[in-house]
């Protein structure tokens, strides 16, 4: 009986870690659909109830043909479905229930027999024309419907074309106007095209390279101290070339694998070559594409998204291949994420992640995924919550919101998290003059966009409806105004700076810089420790005040211009900026002026600049009440209010410094540069110490570790 439960047991645990072994596995290389969430300046992946399911692998096993060798390019032409098996020298055609249709494999040529080894590029014309770019003989075969060569493609002569350049056709189109575009691998100088005879024109939509004011001077620098050996070894800095195209309503889509920093991955040219794509008022070359970092649940590794191929559905969708990860990114007109899916990283050994992801079509709602390494094209069909979130986009693009909003209801009942369906509700309150709630939804979707047009118009109303009474107020607070200010000149009283009281001193400095610079000097002459102590405990607790303020003007900001992330930032890290920096300015200043002949203390250094953070504090206090009240347009208020702050910060910072240590203004501003230099290098010398003392605290614990384990 023992043996019996023993044996049970072990069957039992060994049942267990099987299943989570499988559990394990299946979920590091399991794909699921995803959707891209903004929040704040964070934006991210999160999962989605899924748009898309694979629901069908097409491989020669399931079109009952030899096994596909290489499965380089497809191509969907006519409601057929081409896959180009160049390593078994063949087009497999498909019918668009992914039936087998034929096989074309009757290539010749002046009666001889032309081989598609190593192929990469295909494409199929309206009119049956088969295209092939053949990198390995540099050329693109252009073949009619019987397999008969109709053309051969070779390196055009032309004085634009670089006589060291290879004619490595790796991709071909021809556009609706019968031109024909091909991309060849190490040409950076964009796509060739050839006119309708086959006359090389020109090349097309060259990537542009992208650099930032560091670069250009370090291009300055280098250029000065340049020598003729450091010539002969520099890198240029060149565009990217081209990994794919497609064309769509007389429009070139690019996709671009290795842009800088994902920008520009994706491309859509006009004739003129012009990227048209844009995303809220930012250009589409300086648009970053993908979620920017992915990391390898197995490895802990990271990467970035390399889309190395893209297609464009009817409804103007872009779909673009990732081949690091393995997703397809799913981006309306404007950019915005509807939807990513897919996944492997490298794995591929289930239903809708791949190995090596290479090509991506689409036929009707479906995607064809290819997998060149595990030869086979995945089949992504919509989900019916799919359709229904493709339904509600489109509708809402024809401006029938009325249609759209129960859409957007029923998909936020299955999806609470869907940021797309709260922008959908948002526009429908808005186009039915629900500015409220328009506001609310928009707020949720964390559309700054649309919540400062519905704001807009909230406010709008509300001045409209309550104009009388906040006339009357505001004229009854400007006779208030008035009347303290005359009251208090009518009852004036000489009092010395003391009967006053040090808070109402120090505040009132910034009207009397001068003045109260004096009093603290002849507080000093006279030697009263104890009212400069208490001088110097306020400044200390305005610059802490402005600390508290700056980390409110953060956070508690309104919507539209809050722009943090939660998750990363650091109080700490204000502190510094704030607190951390006015003490070393102290520290610096006293330092210097002492060297020179500055004749004010450490402690009046410290009181001058409490008291100078005074128009910080307003500000931030002005910026945390109307940042509620405004709206974008009237942004240049805020900003003018925030160099205004700052002018009066550095006057009176100025002034005062001038007074206690017995200088000339234009002296003052420059032992104020001089300070500001010292403050730079300290903060260097202070980050050069830690870092040390970082690596002396490793090397201390690594050997330690070394003791304890040998």
């Amino acid at each position: 009986m023992k043996n019996s439960l023993k044996k049970a047991f072990v069957l039992f645990v060994s049942l267990v870690l099987v299943l989570s072994i499988s559990h394990i596995s299946v979920s590091a290389e399991s794909y699921s659909s995803y959707q891209e969430r903004v929040d704040q300046s964070r934006s991210y992946m999160v999962k989605q109830r899924p748009v898309f399911s694979a629901n069908k692998v097409v491989d020669g096993q399931s079109l009952n043909v030899s096994d596909f060798s290489f499965l380089a390019d497809i191509c969907i032409q006519n409601d057929k479905i081409y896959l180009l098996d160049s390593g078994n020298s063949r087009i497999v055609v498909l019918n668009n229930d992914y039936s087998l249709s034929g096989i074309i494999d009757n290539f010749n040529y002046n009666g001889e027999s032309v081989s598609l080894a190593e192929t990469k590029g295909l494409f199929v014309g309206t009119d049956g024309r088969v295209y092939i770019a053949d990198p390995i003989n540099q050329r693109v075969l252009i073949f009619k419907e019987d397999g008969s060569t109709e053309k051969v493609i070779t390196k055009p002569e032309s004085p634009i074309i670089p006589s060291a350049l290879e004619f490595k056709a790796k991709k071909v189109l021809v556009d609706c106007d019968g031109y024909m575009f091909v991309l060849c691998d190490g040409v950076y100088y964009g796509a060739m095209v050839f006119d309708k005879n086959y006359k090389f024109c020109g090349f097309f939509g060259a990537n542009q390279t992208q650099s930032n004011l560091l670069d250009t001077l370090k291009y300055f620098i280098s250029k000065i101290f340049q020598t003729d050996i450091k010539k002969q070894y520099s890198i240029r800095a060149l565009p990217f070339e081209f990994d794919d195209l497609c064309e769509h309503n007389g429009f070139i889509y690019t996709a671009t694998q290795n842009a800088k920093n994902n920008n520009g991955q994706i491309r859509k040219l006009s004739n003129s070559g012009v990227n048209t794509l844009n995303h809220s008022g930012v250009s589409g070359d300086d648009y970053k594409f993908g979620n920017g970092k992915i990391v390898n649940l197995i490895d802990k590794t990271t990467a970035v998204e390399r889309f190395c191929s893209v297609a464009v559905d009817d409804n103007e969708y872009i779909y673009a291949l990732d081949a690091t990860y393995g997703r397809v990114f799913v981006y309306d007109t404007e950019c915005n994420l509807i939807t990513a899916f897919g996944g492997g990283m490298g794995l591929g050994k289930q239903i809708g992640s791949f190995t090596r992801a290479a090509e991506v079509a689409v036929i009707g709602t479906d995607v064809l995924v290819i997998d060149s390494e595990l030869n086979k094209a995945t089949v992504f069909s919509l989900t019916d919550y799919g359709k229904l979130f493709y339904q509600a986009i489109n509708v809402e693009a024809a401006g029938e919101y009325d249609k759209s909003f129960p859409m957007w209801q029923k998909i936020l009942s299955s999806d609470a998290f869907n940021q797309r369906a709260y922008t959908g509700m948002a526009n429908y309150y808005f186009a039915n003059r629900e500015y409220e709630k328009s506001r609310e939804f928009a707020k949720k979707a964390l559309n700054k966009e649309l919540y400062d047009q519905a704001f807009e118009e909230v406010r709008r109303e509300f001045l409209s409806r309550h104009f009388v009474w906040l006339f009357v107020i505001a004229f009854l607070a400007l006779g208030l105004v008035i009347f303290i200010i005359v009251y208090r000149k009518k009852n004036k009283k000489q009092k010395d700076d003391k009967e006053k009281g040090y808070v109402y001193n120090a505040l009132t400095s910034v009207r009397h810089p001068i003045k109260f610079a004096q009093h603290i000097k002849r507080i000093r002459t006279e030697k009263k420790k104890k009212e400069l102590n208490i001088y110097t405990l306020i400044s200390l607790f305005l610059i802490f005040l402005m600390y508290i303020f700056k980390v409110l003007e953060t956070t508690a900001g309104g919507f539209l211009y809050t722009d943090y992330d939660p998750y990363k930032y650091s109080s700490a890290l204000v502190f510094i900026s704030t607190f951390g920096v006015a003490v070393l300015w102290c520290i610096v200043n006293w330092g210097l002026c002492t060297l020179f002949q500055g004749k004010g203390t450490f402690r009046e250094i410290v009181v001058v600049t409490g008291v100078a953070v005074i128009p910080q504090i307003v500000y931030s206090i002005f910026f945390i009440i109307s940042s509620h009240f405004l709206v974008y347009s009237e942004t240049a208020i805020i900003s003018g209010a925030g160099i205004i702050a700052w002018l009066v910060t550095i006057v009176i910072l100025l002034i005062q410094l001038s007074v206690i240590h017995d200088y000339s203004f234009f002296r003052a501003i420059g032992m104020s540069l001089a300070t500001v230099l010292g403050m730079c290098i300290a903060a260097f010398m202070i980050l050069l110490v830690l870092t040390l003392f970082q690596d002396l605290i490793e090397f201390v614990r690594s050997l330690y570790n070394e003791i304890i384990y040998r």
